[in-house]
């Protein structure tokens, strides 16, 4: 299971400190889990409300389908998705799972897009 990252503001500029198995999506969700904000709202768009639990959720459900799809640590998946809770859903999954999220505008057409994506496996 990834550390959390610690930070000690006595010192100019704060010590921060890293773990070797970081990993920022279990970071910012369990962290806030582990102070009871399971319940407290974090994010908002048109459709409505997301609390942390139910984006943990959100979270764990799409990591663990990217590594059904047989994409592993380390693979990129591309994100062209609006500003939802789909968003942060799909990037923190991905981070959770060890996968590198590139998030795209999705106003470009796919001929806008790097060729370096064309022999790309897709999900």
């Amino acid at each position: 299971m990834p550390s959390f990252s610690t930070a000690d503001p006595s010192a100019s500029p704060p010590t921060i400190h890293v773990p070797r198995d970081y990993n920022a999506a279990h970071d910012l969700i369990e962290r806030n889990l582990q102070a009871g904000r399971a319940g407290k709202v974090a994010f908002v768009d048109d459709m409505g409300r997301c609390t942390f639990g139910e984006l943990a959720e959100r979270v764990n459900r799409f990591g663990s389908g990217l590594t059904a799809l047989g994409i592993g640590m380390e693979d990129r998946v591309l994100l062209a998705l609006a500003d939802t809770i789909d968003f942060p859903t799909a990037f923190l999954g991905a981070i959770k799972a060890g996968i590198i999220p590139v998030s795209v505008n999705t106003w470009l057409t796919p001929s806008d897009y790097p060729r370096a994506y064309a022999g790309s496996r897709s999900a």
